[in-house]
């Protein structure tokens, strides 16, 4: 199973209890994930102790770019923002976090139409958003509240179902893309001119839009 935990919920008066009471209470077999959410969440001392302290036992943690240069600069993470591959060395320094879980803490950092950074153990896999048929200019883009969310959606459905990272991710691209769900992958393929064989649907989906 997987738990998460969005942390604009720390504002809530309560959520500090909530939040600790599922990520200390997971057992061993459960994937337990956070969404750093906003950067404003790293720029306040008491919102960030708190993510920090549940980021402690997580096994995943997302967030995208902005929020991900927030966090180096409140931690004093200097010598990665400098870096000439920053965000690789932040992935790095996130993934290095404290960490009570077992194989250890994995930092997924999204970049919008750039590829998505997956950090654990020192060690940095870069996944590119491929596949993309259509030409949107980023002033074609009206709204992009709840991409994020989309792609985290996309990307914990297929560690329900067992599924490796890579699948994952590119679940995460598409559901991303147009605010699909899983179960409607066939029609996404559709747009995409592919054709499904016999895995589940989002799975098939997934690794055509994987190959080269």
């Amino acid at each position: 199973g997987v738990q998460t935990c969005a942390f604009r919920s720390l504002t809530d008066r309560h959520s500090k209890t909530t939040v600790k009471a599922i990520v200390e209470g997971a057992s061993d077999d459960k994937i337990v994930c956070m969404n750093v959410s906003a950067p404003f969440i790293c720029m306040v001392p008491p919102l960030r102790e708190m993510l920090l302290a549940g980021v402690n036992h997580c096994n995943y943690l997302f967030c995208n770019e902005s929020e991900a240069e927030e966090l180096a600069k409140n931690m004093g993470w200097d010598a990665a923002l400098a870096h000439a591959d920053k965000m690789q060395e932040v992935a790095k320094m996130m993934a290095a976090l404290p960490n009570v879980r077992k194989g250890g803490l994995k930092a997924v950092i999204t970049q919008g139409a750039d590829a998505t950074l997956i950090a654990c153990a020192g060690n940095v896999t870069t996944y590119e958003v491929k596949a993309n048929p259509w030409t949107l200019t980023k002033a074609d883009l009206k709204d992009t509240n709840g991409a994020g969310d989309a792609f985290v959606g996309g990307f914990l459905s297929q560690l329900a179902l067992g599924a490796d990272k890579q699948v994952g991710h590119a679940v995460a691209v598409a559901v991303a893309r147009r605010g699909e769900r899983a179960a409607e992958a066939p029609y996404v393929a559709a747009e995409l001119g592919l054709e499904l064989g016999p895995l589940p649907g989002a799975q098939r989906l997934a690794r055509l839009l994987l190959q080269p």
